[in-house]
């Protein structure tokens, strides 16, 4: 599948790349192992694939039970349009969504998966919540702590909880507004560069500066990255010929180190600062040799096809012996982007909350509807024939990998 995959969508995202991997597996008639994996770990960012021993098993499990719901639900041609889709991850289904007048989002569709998860695992899941080729183990669902409680859940994870009784009761939402991009915020101000989160990607920001007339140049910047060690590379180079090619710049941070090959000469991996964790620092390189002439200045961020971390962040760009200065906090200021976005620290935060309610004859699903300050209030209509709920929590703000803060109150 990973060749078939590569040939008709090479840069498609890893954590569907593995996804469509893991269901080929399970569609040629061999067991995946995956179910069981999940069903202990559900909090898990299924649009991201991170390769920590701790989560890396249940990402894969994730990813594969996505896509045979989504395979269970629509069918083979549906899902062979998915992996041929130019679109990639949450955009490719909701492309495909839109082909088959489905009346689906992908966060719809999350949200459907979420539910049918628990129903599938309980033996009472009926189209659309359930699966046809696929039986789940019990989740792992928590009893609703009472009167109230703070957690948190990943983007596109889901946290499961369990509530009982036999007289009706209000609960209470409260989630956070905002979430931050980055595991920071901007060096200056609010506003940074940051590249694109993609898989087999080339991706690029880019100036034209005019070196006529100066004796000496310097580039000088702030970068935080978080780039995948030894496979995924940044890298600052200067063109003048257009851009038909490029010298790549030597800075304190940049490295020559090429374990995986993946280096294009010089560049920065890891984790900027060198310490465990990633932080601004600045770097200086000499544009010197390219004085007298008009020259193209690029960031660039290229990734291999299996994991991106979060990436590569810039701020505060300066040429000070042409008097420049970049903060990106009001405008683009020329920069030409392709894979990097200018934006703020933090993002808006949503969520999708989900009540399923248990009867012995029945079972309803309701979403349960947020205001614009991500909160809501709703009875819970417990009675001697309704007695068992489960409230679906789950983030769903694209692009960051930070967790959602929520609380809940039961009155």
């Amino acid at each position: 599948q990973h060749m078939i995959q590569w040939h008709v969508d090479k840069n498609e995202d890893a954590w569907l790349n593995e996804g469509l991997s893991e269901l080929a597996v399970h569609v040629n008639g061999f067991a995946t192992n995956r179910e069981k994996t999940y069903a202990q770990q559900t909090d898990v960012q299924l649009t991201n694939l991170r390769q920590d021993a701790d989560v890396v098993a249940a990402h894969y499990a994730a990813a594969f039970l996505f896509t045979a719901y989504f395979r269970d639900r629509f069918g083979e041609a549906a899902t062979q349009t998915l992996v041929q889709h130019p679109e990639n991850g949450a955009a490719g289904f909701t492309a495909v969504l839109d082909e088959l007048a489905a009346g689906l989002s992908f966060d719809d569709l999350f949200a459907d998966w979420l539910v049918a998860n628990y129903l599938q695992s309980v033996e009472r899941g009926t189209a659309p919540y359930a699966y046809t080729t696929i039986a789940l183990p019990e989740l792992d669902v928590q009893p609703l702590q009472r009167p109230f409680l703070t957690s948190d859940v990943h983007q596109y994870g889901a946290d499961y909880w369990q509530l009982s009784g036999d007289t009706p009761v209000t609960l209470v939402f409260t989630g956070t507004q905002q979430v931050h991009s980055i595991d920071t915020t901007a060096h200056s101000g609010s506003h940074f560069w940051l590249s694109f989160p993609a898989d087999e990607s080339d991706m690029h920001l880019t100036r034209r500066f005019d070196l006529s007339g100066l004796d000496k140049a310097t580039l000088t910047f702030w970068t935080w990255y978080d780039i995948e060690a030894g496979w995924d590379y940044g890298y600052v180079a200067v063109s003048t010929d257009a851009g038909n090619s490029w010298t790549l710049l030597e800075t304190a941070a940049s490295t020559t180190d090429n374990p995986e090959g993946n280096n294009l000469g010089v560049g920065y991996t890891g984790y900027s600062g060198g310490g465990a964790a990633p932080t601004w620092t600045q770097q200086t390189a000499d544009l010197t040799p390219f004085v007298g002439q008009p020259v193209l200045v690029r960031f660039q961020y290229v990734t291999d096809s299996a994991v991106h971390w979060q990436g590569f962040a810039v701020d505060d760009i300066a040429i000070p012996e042409l008097g420049y200065q970049h903060d990106a906090e009001t405008d683009d200021d020329d920069w030409e982007a392709a894979g990097f976005v200018r934006l703020t620290d933090m993002l808006p935060q949503h969520f999708l909350v989900q009540l399923i309610l248990l009867g012995d004859e029945d079972v309803r699903v309701q979403p349960l509807q947020l205001d614009e300050k991500q909160r809501g209030e709703w009875v819970i209509p417990f009675s001697e024939a309704y007695n068992k709920a489960i409230i679906v929590i789950a983030g769903s703000t694209p692009f960051t990998q930070q967790t959602a803060v929520y609380a809940y109150e039961v009155r």
